[in-house]
């Protein structure tokens, strides 16, 4: 929306939940994560960190829209403050999604899921030591 007043133009942006969401993926390292497992191709514009990240912020809002509608979702976004400058609706196209697809399970999904949450948990984790066999045993 564009309003106009005393010779100022204003433009108006809607930031919704989305901001919020593609800001914990960016602070939790999830599209760095993903880039090093999942090699990005040095002729694409994006990676495919940030073609999940896309996808999970398309799940989020087009839940029941097909994956062929990427494009007109991040249309009207801020890409630049969603994911990086420079980034741009374009690069969120099928073939690049299918493509990450594939490479996700090329991978194996199970294994990325568990190392996207084992890379989070584990600096929280405690070790408790387990005592002593012999303690164990006397128990028994």
């Amino acid at each position: 929306m564009q309003e106009r007043s005393d010779n100022a133009l204003v433009i108006v942006e809607y930031l919704d939940h989305l901001v919020l969401i593609a800001e914990v993926i960016k602070d939790i390292g999830r599209i760095n994560m993903i880039d090093t497992r999942l090699v990005p191709d040095s002729q694409e514009e994006s990676t495919p960190g940030e073609a999940v990240a896309g996808m999970i912020l398309n799940g989020l809002e087009f839940a029941n829209r097909p994956w062929s509608l990427t494009l007109q979702f991040f249309a009207n976004k801020l890409l630049d403050l969603l994911f990086r400058e420079g980034v741009y609706a374009a690069m969120f196209n099928h073939f690049k999604l299918g493509r990450t697809l594939d490479a996700v399970h090329a991978y194996g999904c199970n294994v990325l899921l568990k190392d996207l949450a084992l890379a989070v948990v584990a600096p929280q984790l405690t070790v408790v030591p387990a005592p002593p066999l012999n303690q164990a045993l006397e128990r028994v």
